[in-house]
């Protein structure tokens, strides 16, 4: 419904509606992981972070405060969750072993021995997924440093026992993945190949991998059948490997979120300039972005730490933690052309615009879609809505978000 109306510019305050905060803990940490069932990040803490290092130690999103911290192992690096919240498994560059975190219980678990290779010795965990739906098993790709960093192949282990069936060390890889579906990809950055890699009773295998896809020192994340790669390409994977789509000036780890259904980067420049980036994922377009002034360097991993929170780790030994990024800064430089009639509303409310209407969501004061419209009509039903302020966000069909405080009575 395409309605002309007076131009409506509305001057809200960034500060006072955006419910943008920007929290950071002082910490260097290899990794995090999120687990929405105690609601921590766990971060690897390396020993170069002193008193409290060689350690996984739990963080509080909400307060940024390092709540405890539990002896691992030396130098703890990659992380990997189980779905169901139970493990939490580590690996090392000081050692060749991956462990096992216990967070109900907050203790080291088995510690599993990764062994050697009999031409460049001790193999170290350069990447860790715990299989879907088996919390005690996992899969591990291995690196060696002989001669630098070489890639060893890659194994599955049920406790501290490996499945027979390895793959070479042609398929080794920096990164692995699961799918939605259960598939593993994996991404080999010396030969710049992306592989399947098959999982069954007997362990893992390879299929030939596949060249022109990614290229460099990238890492990824997947979600659902898409991958998400740290240089901002977007790959289907729902069957051979296609890229799809390219998120513009997006260099750092990125990943889905499926709270607002956007895919969201910390990105960061040659000058050590941080940005927090959204992008539309079908369309690929910025959203909003963010500048990190609280932080500066690289950033290594990014995870997202509940609804409107995300948490990143930075090369100046940071822990930044993202929350309530609702509405961004960028969403409030453009004059939205909108009326909503009455405005405080009791039962229902009136909104026209002189632009498409896409979609329409209520969001409250902490963040929070407490509503996604169907936008089939002007009259939104607002009963079920307790008394209180909140931001309407509606967005029109070329993708453009326009927001509109909204006082419920």
């Amino acid at each position: 419904m395409k309605i002309t109306l007076p131009l409506f510019i509305l001057l809200l305050s960034i500060t006072a509606f955006s419910q943008i905060q920007v929290l950071t803990t002082n910490v260097d940490t290899n990794d995090l992981v999120y687990d929405p069932i105690t609601d921590r990040i766990y971060a690897s803490i390396p020993g170069s972070n002193g008193v409290n290092g060689n350690s996984i130690g739990a963080i509080n999103p909400n307060t940024s405060t390092l709540v405890y911290t539990v002896p691992m192992g030396n130098e703890p690096t990659v992380l990997a969750l189980s779905d169901d919240g139970q493990y939490i498994y580590s690996g090392f560059s000081g050692e060749s072993t991956v462990r096992r975190f216990i967070v109900a219980t907050k203790t080291a678990g088995i510690q599993v021995n990764l062994g050697s290779d009999a031409t460049n010795g001790a193999l170290f965990a350069e990447d860790i997924e715990v299989v879907p739906g088996l919390a005690t098993s996992f899969v591990v790709s291995r690196y060696s440093k002989t001669s630098g960093t070489t890639h060893e192949g890659i194994a599955l282990y049920d406790g501290s026992t490996m499945r027979p069936n390895t793959t070479s060390d042609a398929a080794g890889s920096k990164t692995i993945e699961f799918s939605g579906n259960g598939t593993l990809f994996s991404y080999n950055t010396s030969t710049e190949l992306i592989g399947e890699i098959t999982v069954d009773a007997n362990g893992v295998s390879a299929t030939t991998g596949l060249a022109g896809i990614l290229s460099g020192d990238v890492d990824f994340t997947i979600h659902e059948e898409i991958l998400y790669a740290s240089d901002g390409t977007v790959v289907d994977v729902s069957g051979t490997p296609t890229v799809i789509g390219q998120f513009p000036a997006a260099n750092g780890p990125g990943m889905y979120d499926e709270n607002f259904d956007l895919v969201v980067y910390a990105s960061y420049d040659d000058a050590g300039v941080i940005t927090f980036k959204r992008y539309n994922p079908t369309t690929f377009a910025l959203v909003d972005d963010t500048d990190i002034t609280q932080a500066t360097g690289s950033v290594g991993n990014i995870t997202i730490c509940g609804e409107g929170c995300y948490s990143f780790n930075t090369s100046d030994n940071k822990v930044v933690i993202v929350r309530n990024l609702v509405l961004g800064a960028k969403e409030f430089m453009v004059e939205p052309q909108i009326s909503m009639y009455p405005n405080p509303a009791k039962d229902f409310f009136t909104i026209k615009s002189n632009r498409q209407i896409k979609s329409l969501s209520i969001i409250d004061i902490n963040g929070r879609i407490v509503s996604n419209v169907s936008y089939q009509t002007e009259n939104i039903d607002v009963r079920n809505l307790s008394q209180g302020l909140y931001i309407v966000k509606v967005v029109d069909s070329n993708d453009a978000a326009f927001t509109e405080k909204l006082i419920i009575r």
